[in-house]
């Protein structure tokens, strides 16, 4: 399951942060940047 939905244009960044190893960390500041983004 992709972590953003098409159309984002941070798909790409969420792309390569997927190729690295999974670090909750990571995945958490992603997706807090994600929403802040959104908003």
């Amino acid at each position: 399951m992709p972590l953003v939905p098409d159309g984002l244009p941070v798909s790409g960044h969420a792309t390569a942060t997927l190729n690295l190893p999974q670090e909750p960390s990571l995945v958490d500041a992603e997706l807090d940047w994600q929403e802040n983004s959104g908003n």
